[in-house]
């Protein structure tokens, strides 16, 4: 509502200013005098006129930066909600779920996302009929939620995939965002990888390029720790994936040993 009242206000001045600037013309006649010689026209320069253009464009233009700026901040602060409580409602079920690995020291992998919609974690915004392998958050990256049973770890993992190319700094500010969101959630987690995505032909291949060690971990790898990640590292880390198709980042929470 607020952006619709900043719209109509913004355009009801520009019709004012139009208005003001307009050609008028005044005709002055006096009785039995001809009209056509007696008519007198005045109005602004063709210059005054394209000054007047150039300001209403520089003025659109800067509503329309702002507002562009509101629907990212707005975006990101929706993301975070989102990718949040999709978490936390996987943390308080996750006892519900522990399935043994299939033999002694193997570990097996569970795609829990369309069960998480199933008991109703994922917000009906987040879900598209048609994929139940996924969810997607409010810029339609997918998200992918997992049971991992590695021995006797057992860990809840979810998988977010961005398209990140080296001219959107969009994709950079989700990526980030995600981070900041783990960053919160630092003493749950176990550690947060990201993998980079290559397409080579009709062959398609895949390395991880950074590992982050939650509070779970922290001191036990060599890795950084995510509590002591910078702005300036966790920018970095996202622009890793400027050359590739795509970039999934990945974050593992664990729940049982």
């Amino acid at each position: 509502m607020k952006f619709y009242e900043l719209g109509r206000s913004f355009f009801r001045k520009m019709v004012q200013m139009c208005s003001n600037f307009a050609t008028t013309c005044t005709i002055r006649s006096t009785r039995g005098a001809k009209l056509p010689t007696d008519a007198t026209f005045s109005g602004r320069s063709m210059v005054e006129m394209l000054g007047v253009l150039a300001i209403i464009g520089v003025l659109s233009v800067g509503a329309i930066s702002g507002y562009s700026k509101a629907m990212m901040k707005y975006k990101l602060n929706k993301q975070s909600e989102q990718i949040s409580t999709v978490i936390y409602n996987s943390m308080t079920t996750a006892d519900q779920f522990s399935p043994p690995p299939p033999n002694p020291g193997s570990s097996s992998v569970e795609n829990m996302t369309s069960i998480y919609i199933k008991l109703g974690l994922i917000p009906d915004e987040m879900i598209k009929s048609t994929d139940t392998a996924y969810v997607y958050d409010v810029f339609n990256n997918p998200i992918r939620f997992a049971n991992i049973n590695w021995g006797n770890f057992q860990y809840l993992q979810t998988s977010i995939t961005f398209s990140i190319n080296s001219n959107s700094r969009q994709d950079v500010a989700e990526c980030m965002n995600v981070f900041n969101i783990f960053k919160a959630m630092d003493e749950n987690i176990y550690d947060t990888s990201i993998a980079r995505s290559f397409s080579q032909g009709d062959q398609t291949s895949s390395d991880i390029v950074s590992q982050v060690s939650g509070a779970l971990s922290c001191g036990l790898k060599s890795y950084p720790c995510l509590k002591d990640l910078t702005v300036a590292d966790i920018e970095q880390l996202c622009n890793v994936c400027s050359e590739a198709r795509s970039c999934t980042l990945s974050v593992r929470y664990n729940y049982s040993d």
